[in-house]
């Protein structure tokens, strides 16, 4: 899966919240406690980061139901409008 500018941010502010030891490992995959050892206070850090970049308020239910960065992703970037698009493609350009 190629992965966007949004993913590829996501990911840093996602590293940047996760435990130490787990940093050079996040992916889109990672689940979001046992993976990146996030405790809810980082975890609702890491979402007020997100939604103030992006201007964007992510739907709760959708936040209390995340287990991966991916489902982060995806309420992101619902939240925004995306149609679930490639930047490339939402552009008009191919694949």
């Amino acid at each position: 899966m190629a992965l966007d500018a949004l993913d590829q941010h996501v990911l840093e502010v996602f590293r940047s919240y996760a435990d130490p030891a787990a940093r050079s490992t996040v992916n889109v995959g990672s689940h979001l406690r046992s993976d990146l050892g996030l405790n809810s206070y980082d975890y609702m850090a890491l979402l007020d980061e997100l939604e103030s970049q992006m201007q964007v308020q992510v739907d709760m239910d959708a936040v209390m139901n995340a287990q991966t960065v991916a489902d982060i992703i995806a309420a992101l970037k619902q939240a925004r409008g995306d149609d679930g698009r490639t930047d490339a493609l939402a552009a008009g350009g191919s694949s």
